[in-house]
């Protein structure tokens, strides 16, 4: 049973391999074999139904007196550690964020001691799903304190390569017999198999997917998905508080909607809370960060993650955007089946849904950022086809009929008109190249969205050109 809890562990622990030898703070986690990052995708590990699923496999052959004793043979490991693993399939995914752009794939080591450390991101972590305790009329089992361990393989700087494992172990009982035993089983090294997140007894020091770079975080790119008014603009939320940084230039809460639909919003001075949905406006489509800062929240799989910000905020936030749908194990064997059975099959199972209604009748409706019908940047109703709120994204509960507009107007910008002097000459070329060359300063007040003239979210040579067409007469 203890083994099958403590490979729950594992599961989370993978993302423990951000935990370098430098300490607390955030890190995100790449395989050395594939190239992709941990990310965490979902919070549905239940270590109960692992424990269970052990718990039954060992009963089926052996008596409560045996349980700790036969847990690591047959039918007990076996069963457990496959149920594990199908849980951090869904929990735990292997993705390609080469760009940066993800907050699943931000992981927050927390030291321990030496090379231990707690896992944490997107609002749960290691030990908080791992600390509990299982108890029937037949057995108590106790789990607490189970740590990631990171350790250095080879190479030296951003090339150093890590070995991340979990020792498993655990305590338990059985009072009706007076017996008390603390069970170390063995270690589970994390992996990329393949795409997908695993674990193994195996680990071998000549494969490369058994090994990990472990990135310091300085800043997580960010991504606008909307142009308007010649700015851009994004919803965002994050289990971390964090400043904005590049071009982004507010980070604001819904305050209030109004009887004709205006979304009257509210600008957050500071950092941004942890925990806080939020509008991101942006003055290009390029160049916008935001630098996570402080512990991320950390509360129970069936808490609802609360923030410290102290305005009024109707954005609403989802961490996870999981559509698998209820999986089923069956109890000896930790098989995935595909029916609920009896209660002597594969009665085990978890529900792997984050679904939330968008227009479910006597609910209140979903709406996502976008361009509503009049044209303008607001908030509306989500494609009939999607059934689950972005992970990470921000929306509005609405009940009502009007139109859900920002109160952001268009900007008159004219395309080149870099020096602000109502027209198009060879001093804005001259003043546009300064700006490539970063030469342009905060005094001459150059106008950076007139300098994106071909309008692709960036200043490069392609708006020298563009720019020099509009001179020469050669475009409208």
């Amino acid at each position: 049973m203890k083994k099958i809890y403590v490979i729950s562990f594992l599961l989370l622990i993978t993302l423990t391999a951000y935990a370098q030898l430098n300490g607390t703070g955030y890190y995100r986690v790449k395989n050395v074999g594939t190239g992709n990052y941990i990310s965490l995708e979902n919070n549905k590990f239940d270590y109960s139904t692992v424990i269970a699923t052990a718990g039954n496999g060992a009963k089926h052959m052996f008596s409560y007196t045996m349980l700790f004793v036969k847990i690591a043979d047959d039918y007990g490991v076996p069963a457990a550690l496959s149920c594990a693993g199908a849980y951090l399939k869904t929990d735990i995914h292997m993705v390609d964020d080469s760009a940066c752009e993800l907050p699943s794939t931000i992981i927050y080591l927390k030291q321990n001691s030496d090379d231990n450390y707690d896992i944490q991101g997107q609002s749960t972590g290691l030990v908080q799903l791992t600390t509990g305790e299982y108890v029937t009329s037949n057995i108590n089992c106790t789990f607490n304190n189970l740590f990631a361990t990171v350790k250095k393989v080879s190479g030296t700087g951003a090339s150093t390569m890590y070995r991340v494992s979990e020792k498993l172990t655990g305590t338990g009982a059985v009072p009706s017999y007076n017996i008390s035993k603390t069970i170390t089983i063995g270690t589970e090294d994390f992996l990329d198999e393949g795409g997908s997140f695993g674990m193994t007894e195996n680990y071998s020091s000549s494969n490369a997917k058994h090994k990990w770079y472990i990135e310091p975080v300085t800043a997580l790119n960010v991504n606008p998905s909307f142009s308007y008014g010649g700015k851009w603009y994004a919803t965002y939320y994050t289990a971390f508080p964090y400043t904005i940084g590049g071009n982004i230039q507010s980070a604001y809460a819904v305050a209030n909607i109004g009887e004709d639909g205006t979304v009257e919003i509210e600008a957050i001075e500071g950092s941004v809370p942890a925990c806080t949905p939020v509008l991101l406006e942006c003055s290009s489509k390029t160049g916008n960060y935001i630098v996570p800062e402080g512990a991320p929240t950390v509360v129970a799989s069936s808490a609802t993650p609360s923030t410290s910000y102290t305005g009024a905020n109707l954005l609403k936030g989802t961490f996870f955007c999981n559509t698998d749908g209820t999986m089923y194990f069956d109890k000896y064997t930790g098989a995935s089946v595909g029916t609920q059975g009896t209660t002597t099959t594969n009665g085990a199972s978890f529900d792997a849904n984050n679904k939330i209604d968008v227009d479910e009748k006597g609910k209140p409706q979903k709406y996502v950022l976008g361009i509503t019908a009049s044209g303008k940047l607001g908030f509306v109703k989500p494609d009939e086809t999607v059934t689950a709120m972005p992970a990470n994204k921000a929306w509005l509960e609405y009940t009502g009929t009007a139109e859900l507009v920002l109160p952001i107007e268009a900007e008159t910008t004219l395309a080149g008109d870099v020096n602000r002097d109502g027209s198009q000459t060879i001093a804005d070329v001259t003043a546009l190249v300064n700006i490539i060359l970063g030469k342009a300063t905060e005094s001459d007040n150059y106008d950076m969205k007139a300098a994106d003239v071909n309008n692709d979210g960036s200043r490069s040579i392609a708006d020298v050109t563009a720019l020099v067409n509009i001179i020469l007469g050669k475009t409208q």
